[in-house]
C-alpha cells in the first residue's frame, strides 16, 4: 500500500508499520499470522500502537508520545492429521512365485500426531 513503510524482525516475529492511520487500518486485513507446520498450543499476538509524538493540537507539545497495546490470546487446536506411507523403493516390488517378500526397509509408515507407543492398523 503507498505510503505505508514496513519493517520486519528474527523469523518474522514482529512487524512494524509506519504510515498514516487510514493506510496503516487498511493493510491490517492483508496480514497472516503463519505457524510452523503441526504446531499447535497457545501463545500470545500483541499488538502496539503510538503516535510518534504527534500531538496535533498545537500548544499541546509536552505530551510526548502516546499509545496503546492490546494482547490477543492465540489458542491453536491440534487436528488429527493422516498417517503417510512412504516406499523406499517407488512401490515396485518383484517376488519370485512361492517365495517371501522380505518388507524390512522397504515400507515406512508414519504420523505426525503420535507417539511410538501408539497403536496401529496395517492391513
Amino acid at each position: 500500500l503507498g505510503g505505508l513503510s514496513t519493517s520486519s524482525f528474527k523469523n518474522g516475529s514482529a512487524l512494524m508499520m509506519t504510515g498514516a492511520i487510514s493506510v496503516i487500518n487498511a493493510a491490517i486485513p492483508e496480514i497472516l499470522i503463519s505457524l510452523p507446520k503441526d504446531w499447535f498450543g497457545d501463545g500470545l499476538v500483541t499488538i502496539q500502537v503510538n503516535d510518534n509524538g504527534n500531538f496535533g493540537v498545537v500548544g499541546n507539545e509536552t505530551s510526548g508520545v502516546l499509545g496503546d497495546k492490546k494482547v490477543i490470546d492465540l489458542h491453536t487446536v491440534s487436528v488429527n492429521d493422516a498417517p503417510s506411507i512412504k516406499f523406499n523403493n517407488f512401490g515396485n516390488f518383484k517376488v519370485m512365485e512361492d517365495m517371501r517378500l522380505d518388507m524390512q526397509g522397504l515400507i515406512n509408515i508414519d504420523d505426525v500426531d503420535s507417539s511410538i507407543y501408539d497403536v496401529f492398523e496395517l492391513t
